[in-house]
């Protein structure tokens, strides 16, 4: 090995000693400018001619990176806070500290839309069950207790003319919300009454959705809803 590639060698090898041993601790911490609480996660940035350093705030919100020495432009950003950038000099060890405003995120339109849409039975992601004007008139039922007592899944359970007990797979009235025409009438312990006070002539269809429907309807949904629509009124040279 030549005297010269020797020298060589240890000349980079000094020089890299030596750039290594320039480099400084570079800490910090931040908080919020208002409230004085130290900020988490927030993310810094200090770009150089020579590179981009990045670190994050750690659990205690403090930072610290290794840094060579040197002009250098800090950026640090947290979610929901006003970011700042400024011009630092670093030359030594140094321990600082950034307050940042809070700023709110600025988002776009929120749409709220409901799933309340006309969709085929097919399609629908829970069993439902419908009972046309035709049906009931087949089955000459006095209440509407007789209609739903002969749909799969449903069971009644009668005590007296006014105490007419549903449940839908098991799930009893107090797990179970009546609708006329879409609107909610009552409370769902209420749903005895509600059966029993309807007419059956005055029925044009009842749908009967099993499973829960809560995020639709309200509390009281978890077992299902009974959906009685009723038929339109019109005028005519008779009376019924």
């Amino acid at each position: 090995m030549s005297k010269k590639f020797v020298f060589a060698a240890l000349g980079a090898a000094l020089l890299s000693f030596n750039a290594f041993g320039q480099n400084v601790v570079f800490q910090g911490t931040v908080f919020d400018s208002e409230t004085n609480q130290t900020l988490e996660n927030a993310t810094i940035s200090a770009t150089s001619e020579v590179g981009t350093y990045n670190t994050l705030t750690n659990l205690k919100c403090q930072f610290s990176v290794s840094l060579p020495k040197g002009n250098y432009n800090l950026t640090i950003r947290v979610l929901g806070y006003s970011s700042i950038s400024k011009d630092i000099n670093i030359t030594d060890n140094s321990n600082q500290t950034f307050a940042l405003q809070q700023q709110p995120i600025a988002i776009g339109e929120i749409v709220v839309s409901s799933m309340r849409v006309n969709r085929k039975i097919k399609e629908l992601p829970t069993p439902l069950a419908v009972v046309e004007s035709q049906s009931i008139q087949k089955q000459s039922a006095i209440t509407l207790s007789n209609v739903l007592a002969n749909e799969p899944g449903i069971a009644m359970g009668s005590d007296g003319v006014w105490a007419t007990n549903i449940n839908i797979r098991g799930l009893s009235e107090n797990r179970l919300v009546t609708l006329i025409d879409g609107n909610r009438v009552e409370t769902a312990t209420d749903l005895t009454a509600s059966l029993s006070m309807v007419d059956v002539n005055d029925i044009d269809r009842i749908e009967v959705v099993k499973g829960a429907q809560s995020s639709l309807y309200g509390t009281g949904a978890m077992g299902g809803i009974v959906n009685i629509f009723t038929k339109d009124g019109y005028f005519g040279d008779k009376f019924h």
